[in-house]
């Protein structure tokens, strides 16, 4: 009788770093406790232990010969507390308009946004070398991950051997941080390090990034955060302004769209994949 395999749980997902990701296989290690495991596209466990020799057999046997084909890749960030699932209703559209895409988990309480983004090179570069086919890189964001992905993509720009840079789609990004951010700041032992990084900033102080970015914003959502006058006008979560404090190719604002159901929205999947297409939004 074969053995089942454990689903993976909910709880405790975000002190999980992704050690290597193709074709949404991963092999994940605790960032507190060392432990590494292996996950199935579906999330469930197929290894689980202290060796990484282990786990990267576990996960070269279960990731076989298939690849996505494609020369460009996309790799999806999601945002802070967040986990992988929230970018797949733009990665499964990604996929069908051609593109190879790597979702990335990464434990976004755990390490400044600096500390993140180098993880998130290292994959990228893993990613694209197994796939050999991969000429270019480009990266969608969501929220705390558009800060991410910015220090990725300014760290590959001076990266020998890395695929040339395609663009940034960053949804809902607090570019210029968050006032929510500034109170809570005290609370780090709570909120984790990358809080510092999301305290407001003027767009002055903003590094140039080396590619296109098209931006997604939201505004006109009421929150007992905007009540509270805590809040700008902005989706709720992330104030507009900051939201689009980058020098921007293109923008795609929506209004009355909360924060969370920015990624899922289908004018925001058709506009991400036809920036990643054509440089700007329908």
């Amino acid at each position: 009788m074969r053995k089942q395999r454990s689903p993976q749980t909910l709880g405790g997902t975000i002190f999980w770093r992704d050690r290597m990701v193709v074709d949404d296989h991963r092999i994940q290690q605790h960032v507190r406790f060392g432990r590494v495991r292996v996950l199935d596209p579906d999330g469930c466990r197929i290894h689980t232990g202290t060796s990484f020799a282990a786990a990267r057999n576990a996960f070269d046997k279960a990731v076989g010969t298939s690849r996505q084909r494609g020369t460009h890749m996309v790799v999806l960030l999601h945002g802070y507390g967040g986990r992988p699932s929230r970018m797949t209703p733009l990665s499964d559209a990604l996929r069908d308009a051609g593109f190879v895409t790597e979702v990335v988990q990464y434990p976004s309480l755990c390490r400044s946004v600096d500390e993140l983004a180098a993880n998130v090179v290292a994959l990228t570069l893993a990613s694209a070398r197994r796939h050999r086919s991969i000429k270019q890189v480009s990266f969608c964001a969501f929220s705390f991950g558009g800060l991410v992905a910015s220090s990725v993509m300014r760290q590959l720009s001076t990266t020998r051997g890395a695929p040339a840079l395609g663009s940034l789609v960053a949804v809902g990004a607090p570019f210029l941080g968050s006032r929510l951010a500034n109170i809570a700041r005290w609370l780090s032992f709570i909120g984790g390090p990358s809080l510092a990084d999301l305290v407001t900033r003027s767009r002055r102080d903003l590094e140039a990034l080396p590619v296109p970015v098209g931006v997604v914003a939201s505004r006109g959502v009421r929150s007992g955060w905007t009540v509270l006058g805590l809040l700008d006008d902005g989706d709720g979560v992330v104030g507009f302004d900051s939201a689009v404090g980058v020098d921007a190719a293109d923008e795609l604002v929506l209004h009355r769209v909360k924060h969370t159901r920015l990624p899922a929205r289908p004018e925001v999947v058709a506009g991400v994949v036809s920036f990643l297409e054509m440089g700007r939004f329908k």
